[in-house]
């Protein structure tokens, strides 16, 4: 009788959180993949799941994406707590050891991948020429002290993930300015075609200078004229957009709308000619203004408006859009040929009204003026969202009890018992909103005034000055403070709650945190610092009595009513 031939075993099917777990990772990796292709990169296949020994150590790449010379290579994560601190401690020799010979590291992955071969062998620049780039992409923000393993690999956490993900769902191709910048490549090393192009990489362009008693701005400030192709801007724009990479506390204007953007396309389709009114820039400090024999003009000098050559290096992300963002882009490259828009983009049609600070002008100084000229500007319009006006106002007034409101909900968002309750950019999904926070429980503990605020507690002996709005050394230490305060007293409130408490609240859970119960627990730190409890900012009581408070008997904007109900528990 025949021997029957052995089958192979069955693969055990996966379970439902191991599918959940795989679609997970799908989506995440097709969020990048979305990102480069649409700001003009093409993707190398044949990557993924290729492990070998390079240069001693164990290595793989998830991803590969190339522009011209410039070669980025990904990591990806979606681990989270103790899982990620063990993946990112563990990826750092590899990634070194890449990052050291990142040419060689390809050529060895070339061996077991022929789409990686290709790619090599067809590769018009030199090993020198490229610029490689390692990046480690994570769902969560991977700590300061892990990332400090890594000498040279950059980090993409889930807010500058989802930046960049609607910014180039947006600009498409025109993405990929902003997107350089953040890899740290100068836009003059990149190359074209397999050549670069050599030249001082500036444009100029013709208008008129405004001579100083004309313009009434502040001694020092530069005020020009002058019509510019839209070309030009998408290489060099940046907008004041709260949530993007660059310092984003600080930045305040919404993310650019796409409909917008597509409406005002759809006009230049249709109409054939641009919006008859002009766009407000700020220009970098190094604009220069030449005359017909390209001499520098002296603008301080000037009695009457000058014709000048308004003189602009390309730089990215050094043209700042005060108002008129949606028009400029709206002439976005898109990642399909698109004649009319391209045609368009290319002609000097855009009436530029751009300003340039004095020099040495510092960097918060900028903001503020931009913070200011946008209010200006958009006075007339629709109320402002509640979180714009706090972003502004942190911007115009750091003094203000809104501002210091604002800046200590921004650190409570990265301090234990909040961090990961709290939201710290607009793509934080899951996390409790933080505007009504600074508003109704952060705003009224910090002010300066009453027997109920932290203020009325701290004995700083220069803490008046803080309200006489002069000295940033004080207000930082009261901030400073009060992030201290309200971290250690939510920590005693989270250690009197049963373990399985402390987290958002969600339907059929045992989670009790909401906007309503943070809040309250806000306002109970007054009603304790008013009635002699905390003298110092520090509670004596013992809190285990908030276990048997019912949090979700409280809905909405009960936060007196609930903030009382534990004042009455906890009191001696």
């Amino acid at each position: 009788m025949a021997k029957s031939k052995s089958s192979k075993p069955k693969k055990k099917p996966l379970t439902p959180e191991q599918r959940k777990e795989r679609a997970r990772q799908r989506a995440f990796a097709r969020q990048h993949k979305m990102i480069f292709e649409r700001a003009g990169f093409q993707r190398v296949t044949g990557v993924d799941g290729k492990h070998f020994t390079f240069d001693g150590i164990k290595s793989e790449l998830d991803d590969l994406y190339v522009f011209e010379n410039v070669v980025v290579m990904l990591e990806y994560t979606i681990s989270s707590g103790a899982k990620l601190a063990t993946h990112v401690k563990g990826k750092a020799g590899s990634h070194n050891k890449i990052a050291a010979k990142p040419y060689e590291f390809l050529q060895k992955l070339a061996e077991i991948s022929a789409p990686v071969k290709e790619f090599l062998e067809e590769f018009p620049y030199s090993k020198n020429q490229a610029k490689f780039k390692l990046i480690y992409c994570s769902d969560e923000e991977v700590e300061s002290h892990h990332q400090a393993f890594y000498n040279s690999t950059q980090f993409m956490p889930r807010p500058v993930r989802m930046y960049f993900y609607k910014l180039c769902s947006t600009l498409r191709k025109s993405a990929r300015f902003e997107l350089f910048d953040y890899l740290g490549i100068d836009s003059q090393a990149i190359g074209k075609g397999g050549v670069f192009v050599s030249g001082a990489g500036s444009h100029r362009y013709h208008g008129s200078v405004l001579p100083p008693e004309h313009s009434n701005f502040p001694t020092g400030y530069r005020i020009a004229s002058f019509y510019v192709d839209p070309e030009a801007l998408l290489r060099r724009a940046y907008v004041l957009r709260r949530g993007g990479w660059k310092d984003s506390l600080n930045l305040y204007q919404r993310m650019i709308i796409p409909k917008k953007v597509n409406d005002i396309r759809r006009h230049l389709r249709e109409q054939h000619r641009v919006f008859a009114n002009n766009i407000v820039l700020t220009l970098p400090d190094d604009t220069e203004f030449r005359n017909d024999d390209d001499e520098i003009i002296d603008t301080p000098s000037l009695s009457e408006t000058t014709p000048a050559w308004i003189v602009i290096k390309d730089k990215p992300n050094s043209i700042g859009i005060v108002d008129g963002q949606h028009r400029v882009f709206s002439y976005y490259e898109d990642t399909q040929p698109d004649p009319l828009i391209d045609k368009y983009r290319k002609q000097q049609n855009l009436l530029a009204t751009g300003i340039i600070y004095p020099t040495g002008m510092s960097k918060a100084r900028k903001e503020r003026f931009e913070a200011g000229l946008f209010l200006e500007i958009n006075s007339n319009q629709a109320s402002a969202r509640s979180d714009l006006k706090q972003a502004i106002s942190l911007i115009l007034d750091p003094f203000r009890p809104v501002s210091v409101a604002r800046t200590v909900v921004d650190r409570l968002a990265a301090t234990l018992p909040l961090a990961g309750i709290l939201e710290k950019s607009a793509y934080d999904v899951g996390r409790l909103r933080t505007t009504t926070i600074v508003t109704y429980g952060i705003q009224p503990l910090v002010k300066r005034s009453g027997e109920d605020s932290l203020f009325c507690v701290w004995d700083d002996v220069e803490k008046d000055k803080i309200v006489n709005g002069k000295n940033a050394d004080v207000l930082a230490r009261y901030i400073n403070f009060c992030v201290d305060r309200i971290s250690s007293f939510l920590v005693q409130a989270r250690a009197a709650l049963d373990a399985d408490k402390w987290k958002i609240a969600a339907k059929g859970d045992s989670g009790i945190l909401t906007v309503t119960a943070v809040n309250s627990l806000i306002i109970l730190m007054r009603k304790l610092i008013e009635n002699g409890h905390m003298p110092n900012g520090k509670t004596s009581l013992a809190l285990t009595t908030l276990n048997s408070v019912k949090f979700s008997n409280f809905k909405s904007s009960q936060y007196a009513a609930l903030a009382t109900h534990m004042y009455n528990k906890v009191k001696p």
